[in-house]
Parts: structure tokens; C-alpha cells; sequence
């Protein structure tokens, strides 16, 4: 996709020298382009001296999300509904090898638009762990502003204790919901902040 692109990147370089990679591309088609002038595109990129893969968000003209996962991955999926006709469509992906493993959460919040329940905001969550010596958490929440553009925030990375994180890939496999506090660690942090 043509248009005027920004990149962000952020890298993380453990104890032992495995280095993981977070490379964010933004690109937004001009109102000279016309053959779809309101179109964006997100791309995520997530990689570690292992593996890598890619995930794609397309906002339309409409101002609705489209989340594309690598098609390789079977998610375990929840939907959740809330009152004023919204939805929240959870897709959980986890990855094990000897040594490491990998969480991917995505989460969609749909509303109704006509007959079809469309997505209008996203999550990505990335969590990593690499033996008992490495936790990490990259989050992404990614929204429609108020002017019309995709709108994004990360937090992360993130250092969390594995034992925390193998307790929450638990309980989210379990049960198919995800929120940030699932992680012990990150639970006690919140509520150490708001004291």
C-alpha cells in the first residue's frame, strides 16, 4: 500500500543476549490517492532470533477495524456480549517450544452497523517467556480517533517473572478471557499504583 508511512521500533536485549524486535509501520493513503483516500494500514511486527510473524490492521474509509492474523495460527475464540449491542471477540494463540513460549491475545470490539456487527476498536497483546529467566509484555490498543485515523498506544516491553506469566497463560487458555491483571505481577503492580 502506497502513501506516507511511520515506523517505530523497539528492541529488547535480555541477559542472555536473545534480542526481541517490535516494528510498527503506519501507512496512511493521501487524499490524492483515489482509489481508497481514507484507508490505513497497520502492520506489526513481532520477532526474536527464533521466530517472527506479522500482524495486519486495515482501517476503511467508514472508519472500521479489520485485524489479520498469520493464517497458520488456530486461535481459541470467545465472544462476550455487552449491553448497547456491542461484542467483544477475543482470539487467543498460544505457542510452545523447548525453552520458550508465546501468547498472542487479540481482542475486537464490535458494534452493530446495519445488519452486521463490525469491529471499531483492537488489542494485541504479545507475551514472551524464555525459560524461568525472561518475561516480557509488549500491549497495543488500537483505535478509530476522533478525527477519522488509526490511533494507537503501546505499552511494553514490559519485564514480568515467568512464574506470573505461566500463571496467567494458564488461566487464559482456561478460559478464554484476557485483561492485563491476569498477570499476578501486573496486578499487584496496579494496585500498589493506586494506593
Amino acid at each position: 500500500m502506497g502513501g506516507i508511512k511511520e515506523t517505530w521500533e523497539m528492541s529488547y536485549k535480555a541477559e542472555n543476549g536473545s534480542i526481541s524486535r517490535l516494528l510498527l509501520i503506519k501507512t496512511k493513503r493521501t487524499p490524492q490517492d483515489y482509489r481508497s483516500p481514507g484507508l490505513e494500514e497497520l502492520q506489526i511486527k513481532i520477532s526474536d532470533f527464533i521466530t517472527s510473524f506479522s500482524i495486519s490492521v486495515l482501517k476503511d474509509e467508514a472508519g472500521l477495524l479489520y485485524v489479520n492474523l498469520p493464517q497458520s495460527t488456530l486461535p481459541f475464540t470467545r465472544k462476550t456480549s455487552y449491553v448497547l449491542s456491542s461484542v467483544l471477540e477475543t482470539d487467543v494463540y498460544k505457542y510452545e517450544s523447548a525453552t520458550r513460549t508465546r501468547l498472542i491475545v487479540k481482542e475486537e470490539w464490535k458494534k452493530m452497523r446495519g445488519n452486521e456487527l463490525m469491529p471499531f476498536m483492537a488489542t494485541v497483546a504479545f507475551y514472551y517467556t524464555y525459560g524461568t529467566y525472561i518475561g516480557l509484555s509488549i500491549v497495543i490498543y488500537i483505535r478509530v480517533s476522533d478525527d477519522g485515523y488509526l490511533d494507537l498506544d503501546v505499552d511494553g516491553p514490559i519485564q514480568h517473572p515467568t512464574s506470573a506469566l505461566f500463571y496467567m497463560f494458564d488461566e487464559v487458555t482456561r478460559t478464554g478471557l484476557w485483561k492485563p491483571t491476569m498477570c499476578p505481577h501486573c496486578a499487584a503492580v496496579k494496585k500498589q499504583r493506586s494506593k
